[in-house]
């Protein structure tokens, strides 16, 4: 079994409460989940968790959201640094809220599949995602990381896709909100063709849109962190440029009709296949626009 224990239930209407007991620390910490249970867990570095590489695959197979929440806070404890009692808290914390966010979208997107913890290499890469949110802890990020995570646990087992998202998962806590909207606003004008536009005013419309959700930084000061990051390769074309030939519109009129941000967006590079994952998981969680990974991330 794992190594913390089942301790009470406490019924919620939609929601796993998780509580924290620690033998080094005196506080608690709360992370509520969809479910109706209630569950105590020793997670805190010192504490007897239980190593979870023993169980047999049949076991993951069957694992309950309760359950799915406990080894993924047994795998981060037995795997993170220990810190001062203040810090340790915080990332406690920071844990309960992104494993709500993971078990919540497995459940939902997978039907509760978490066959995939089973494989060392899917445990090591939740136990990334953990570390990542636990250092640094915005919305945005959990956002996008629980939904990497949960979309890795449905991949073919060494496929393409899979190693894409596993370094997009790396790469995530190195990026601030506003690069993650950078990225998407590179990846909405130099990769992505939209089928109802067919106008300059259709045009107008969408890119007017697409800036309103998406904040432009001041200058493409951040481009040679990107390409440090590998999120960038060479691309020529400025965004007016490609939009202009992706839909057979004067490239003068679509620079005058297009927010004077467009000009933003780099004219040497486009994105790589992190980048894209990247670009689009953002896009995902601020827009109701839906773009398919198959179209851009295959062997």
């Amino acid at each position: 079994m794992m190594g913390s224990i089942l301790k009470s239930c406490k019924k919620t209407k939609g929601k796993i409460t998780l509580k924290s007991a620690s033998k080094t620390t005196t506080t608690s910490e709360e992370t509520e989940m969809e479910g109706n249970t209630t569950i105590m867990q020793k997670a805190a570095i010192g504490s007897d968790t239980t190593q979870v590489g023993i169980q047999n695959n049949n076991y993951y197979n069957c694992l309950t959201p309760t359950q799915a929440s406990q080894l993924a806070i047994d795998l981060f404890m037995n795997n993170f640094p220990k810190l001062q009692e203040a810090a340790m808290k915080t990332v406690q914390e920071r844990v309960n809220e992104i494993i709500w966010e993971i078990v919540s979208k497995i459940e939902k997107n997978y039907a509760g599949d978490y066959s995939a913890f089973s494989t060392p290499d899917m445990q090591y890469i939740l136990v990334e995602a953990e570390k990542g949110y636990a250092r640094k802890g915005t919305p945005e990020l959990c956002s996008i990381l629980s939904s990497l995570i949960a979309d890795r646990t449905a991949c073919t087992e060494n496929s393409y896709l899979e190693m894409v998202l596993d370094k997009a998962i790396e790469v995530a806590p190195s990026l601030l909100p506003v690069h993650l909207d950078y990225l998407s606003l590179i990846f909405l004008y130099k990769s992505v063709h939209f089928g109802d536009i067919s106008t300059l005013d259709d045009l107008a419309s969408r890119y007017c849109e697409i800036h309103s959700i998406f904040h432009a930084p001041n200058n493409k000061g951040l481009i040679p962190y990107f390409d440090m990051l590998g999120l960038i390769t060479i691309s020529l074309g400025n965004g007016d440029e490609v939009l202009s030939r992706m839909y057979g519109l004067n490239q003068q009129e679509v620079a005058q009709v297009l927010p004077i941000e467009h000009t933003i967006i780099p004219g040497d590079y486009a994105l790589t296949p992190v980048g894209i994952v990247l670009a689009i998981f953002n896009a995902h969680s601020k827009w109701n626009q839906h773009f398919d990974l198959s179209t851009w991330i295959h062997e």
